[in-house]
């Protein structure tokens, strides 16, 4: 403690003190914590803006997406990335399965339709021989066995069997 001539001033100006002190202790802690919270908002918005969890070094490691992204191992027979020890080719292995079954099902499409137009036409030529066959039996030999010389009680019928 100081010992002035006047004791009364000094004890009245410790208290004040204190409270002034302890006045500026609070501001320096608001504005400390300010200043840590404008601190964290800047560091925040610089992650956001400028480190991108696509943009970090191991992103590769634990992108959600990378089967969706990732080639195939092999895509041709030919395919250069395949080399003796990459166990890619295989005996039986067919690459292009879906497009020889496309190609075979429009195939027997195709055999199917020409199976049914032969059908039909074979169809329609029998027909057409068993009509001219009918034609000319009818035209040629009913006369022949229809004249007035045989017995009117026999006649061949058009279906070649004979009636009496």
């Amino acid at each position: 403690m100081c010992h002035v001539a006047g004791g009364d001033v000094i004890a009245n100006t410790v208290p004040h003190d204190a409270e002034r002190f302890d006045r500026i202790a609070v501001l320096c802690e608001q504005r400390q914590r300010k200043d840590i919270q404008k601190l964290n908002q800047a560091l925040n918005e610089f992650r956001f803006l400028h480190q991108q969890p696509q943009s970090r070094r191991e992103f590769d490691l634990y992108d959600p997406d990378a089967l969706k992204k990732d080639r195939p191992a092999r895509i041709t027979d030919d395919d250069p990335r395949c080399g003796v020890s990459s166990m890619q080719k295989f005996m039986g292995e067919d690459l292009t399965r879906q497009s020889r079954n496309k190609y075979q099902r429009e195939q027997m499409q195709d055999w199917f339709e020409r199976q049914i137009e032969e059908r039909e036409a074979t169809e329609a030529a029998y027909k057409e021989a068993n009509r001219l066959a009918t034609f000319t039996y009818s035209a040629c030999c009913r006369p022949f066995f229809t004249t007035p010389k045989m017995n009117s009680s026999y006649s061949l019928q058009l279906g070649g069997s004979w009636q009496i």
